[in-house]
């Protein structure tokens, strides 16, 4: 599978994993958004497998709405036909978006995806089709502007791991890591190992997951094209994953010496 940003090559405890005579450590894996995903819980051991399980299912019913990869997807949908159900995980997604986008002057806008698609294909972009300020409610509906389309992989992560952080921890779980491509932790510490993008059995950087935080690591959208060793660290740990893309992106634009308030809007 090929490596990109998200995809970390190593994700192991830092320190010893608290034991009992009931107490168990167990990881679930799969594919999901597009990538490797996994969960890994410390607890009772009579009940890991039942909540790996639950906690799978909420995976899927998330990947279900926001994938770009499965053409059935809620968001494939809605962008095929201009406008779906305003569903509570839509809404609450598109909640972090605006306020990014706001706090960012717009340089954080999900209705690029259209963008991509032109350039993918060879087509002259059509900036008129860009800004989330177009968006609409209609009824229960969300309603896209003309040719819109929307992009919502890596808040969707983010989105992901907080939903099943917030699930392992009302199941009194003190101790895990959710890995949806943005890493979210309970207790730790935990250590991230990027793959050196230059090939090899290298790292090229790492980083620690704080006690109920995430680390997101940030790179601006300019540096595609630079060679495979302009890739950084991570940049930071916060609070909530399903911010942590968003902000990447404002930094990353800050950084490539853009005006904009990236440090300060408080996600």
């Amino acid at each position: 599978m090929r490596m990109t940003r998200r995809r970390f090559l190593t994700l192991s405890a830092a320190a010893v994993l608290p034991g009992t005579a009931r107490a168990a450590s167990q990881s679930w894996r799969g594919i999901a958004f597009g990538g490797e995903v996994s969960i890994t819980i410390t607890g009772r051991a009579d009940r890991i497998a039942a909540d790996l399980k639950a906690l799978a299912l909420r995976m899927r019913q998330i990947e279900a709405r926001f994938t770009l990869f499965d053409p059935g997807s809620d968001l494939r949908r809605l962008n095929r036909l201009g406008r779906a159900p305003l569903g509570a995980d839509l809404d609450a997604v598109l909640e972090v978006a605006r306020a990014v986008h706001d706090a960012t002057d717009g340089m954080f806008d999900p209705t690029v995806q259209s963008l991509w698609l032109d350039l993918a294909e060879g087509r002259t972009p059509d900036p008129g089709r860009i800004g989330l300020g177009q968006l609409r409610r209609e009824g229960g509906d969300l309603v896209l502007g003309p040719g819109q389309q929307l992009t919502l992989n890596g808040i969707a992560q983010g989105f992901a791991a907080d939903q099943l952080r917030d699930m392992l921890r009302a199941r009194g779980y003190a101790r895990a890591l959710v890995d949806m491509g943005e890493q979210a932790a309970l207790g730790g510490h935990f250590r991230l190992g990027i793959e050196d993008p230059r090939g090899g059995a290298g790292r090229c950087g790492l980083d620690r997951v704080l006690p109920d935080g995430c680390a997101h690591d940030a790179r601006c959208p300019r540096q595609a094209g630079l060679a495979p060793g302009a890739l950084r660290r991570p940049g930071w740990g916060c609070a909530q994953p399903v911010r942590a893309v968003p902000r990447g992106s404002a930094v990353g634009l800050q950084r490539s010496g853009f005006n904009v308030r990236a440090l300060t809007f408080g996600l």
